[in-house]
């Protein structure tokens, strides 16, 4: 629809390539609004967060989805994908999509390109590591 060109805006793949995806950036390379990002530093990272307009995590395999936290972190709006973790997560800013409704993606990109979610007054909250790891063991030996 023209959206990302009319918009100026570029989609950003950050983070090191998982598995069987070698195809899917090579074809994505050749796209003049996709960039494709490994070995980025933490102080770009924040940079790359404060210029986002969203963030999108359309994982079909996850555990534990860090840069869906970051971005909730860094009060930017994700679609991220019904699986793993993420269905726990409760935020305005957060809209959980299933991984393989492509139609369902497209239309959420859509809507968030033209009104992006804005972040007023959003707090999300989340423990560092080391918050967690201290939670944890208060709470072990709070039962021992």
């Amino acid at each position: 629809k023209g959206i990302p060109q009319r918009l100026n805006v570029e989609l950003l793949l950050v983070g090191r390539a998982g598995w069987l995806v070698d195809d899917l950036l090579k074809t994505l390379s050749t796209c003049d609004r996709v960039r494709i990002l490994n070995n980025v530093d933490d102080r770009k990272l924040v940079a790359l967060y404060d210029g986002a307009m969203f963030c999108i995590y359309p994982s079909e395999y996850e555990g534990y989805g860090l840069p869906v936290i970051e971005a909730l972190a860094h009060g930017k709006g994700v679609l991220a994908s019904d699986i793993g973790f993420v269905p726990e997560l409760q935020s305005d800013m957060l809209k959980h999509l299933p991984p393989l409704d492509e139609q369902a993606w497209y239309e959420a990109m859509k809507e968030w390109l033209v009104h992006p979610p804005i972040s007023v007054g959003h707090k999300f909250d989340h423990p560092t590591w080391q918050q967690a790891a201290l939670q944890t063991f208060a709470t072990i030996y709070e039962r021992s």
